[in-house]
């Protein structure tokens, strides 16, 4: 009786080690498949700055383009503003577009959450996006009332409302909580006041991201532009509806002060690329 015990025992032992062996088998393929099906949904990585082939013929056609136009691999809004700023590596970036974005060079990536890090040469542009920006100033006002309701606020001044002006449910920088509501109330009775609130609200979010990258890289920038919706002039002959004017140094002159050239806004270096470029010779929409 005490060998067939045993060797039922064993028996059951052994079942059950086949049966943890076909469990295991069936995770490591389960997660093998899953593995590879994420992979083929997700987009595929292309350098920034590649050539990916010619306009379609049909489609030059249609819209009246050259025929000759390379498509190029772009990056992302915010990139393209820290690119087109012209930044040196002590300088950084608010872009204060429908979301706040603040970024800097760094000489390593950061690897933390809700921060992007893209390669620059040997550098990296690293920042994060905010929830929050100017999307929740069009969900109260007009940007007629924008313009006549800031007249009446003074910066000098603080309100004693605390906002926390997200455009929805959730935050990812300068914190990480997909469950942090926006704070939108009370609303006062003077607009004027309330939009001063949500500014307030912005800027301290603004304000955290700096203090959120100088946390993470040990340094902050020794000057800070700020743009986003053609708010910034990076150059006095590039215009926010994307025109270029060549007509600088003296070469033309100027009736209006805004249009001459001003080293603090612009750089040999960027008029130098205008006149490298081939945008001149391919008609795209160059002001000669």
């Amino acid at each position: 009786k005490k060998k067939k015990k045993k060797k039922r025992k064993i028996r059951n032992i052994s079942i059950k080690n086949l049966i943890s062996v076909k469990l295991i088998q069936k995770r490591e393929i389960e997660s093998r498949l899953l593995k590879v099906a994420t992979l083929s949904s997700l987009p595929l990585i292309i350098k920034s700055g590649k050539v990916l082939g010619q306009i379609n013929p049909d489609l030059a056609e249609r819209f009246k383009l050259n025929k000759k136009i390379l498509l190029v691999s772009g990056t992302t809004d915010s990139n393209a503003a820290f690119l087109a700023a012209g930044l040196g590596k002590e300088e950084g970036l608010t872009v204060l577009g429908t979301t706040i974005v603040v970024k800097k060079i760094n000489k390593t990536p950061i690897k933390e959450k809700g921060i992007t890090t893209h390669r620059l040469s040997e550098d990296w542009i690293c920042g994060g996006a905010s929830n929050a920006g100017c999307g929740i100033l069009s969900q109260f006002f007009s940007d007629l009332e924008i313009k006549e309701l800031s007249r009446q606020i003074n910066p000098s001044k603080k309100t004693s409302l605390n906002l926390l002006p997200l455009n929805s449910r959730g935050e990812r920088f300068p914190v990480n909580n997909p469950f942090l509501e926006p704070i939108l109330s009370p609303r006062p009775v003077s607009d004027s006041l309330y939009l001063h609130a949500l500014f307030e609200g912005l800027a301290r979010i603004e304000l955290k991201g700096w203090e959120k990258l100088y946390e993470l890289t040990g340094s902050l920038p020794k000057r800070i532009v700020t743009t986003g919706g053609g708010t910034y002039r990076f150059n006095p002959n590039l215009y926010a509806d994307g025109k270029v004017c060549l007509s600088l140094l003296g070469t033309w002159k100027a009736s209006d002060e805004s249009e001459k050239w001003d080293p603090s806004t612009g750089s040999l270096r960027q008029i130098c690329l205008l006149y490298t470029s081939d945008a001149a010779d391919e008609g795209l929409g160059v002001d000669l």
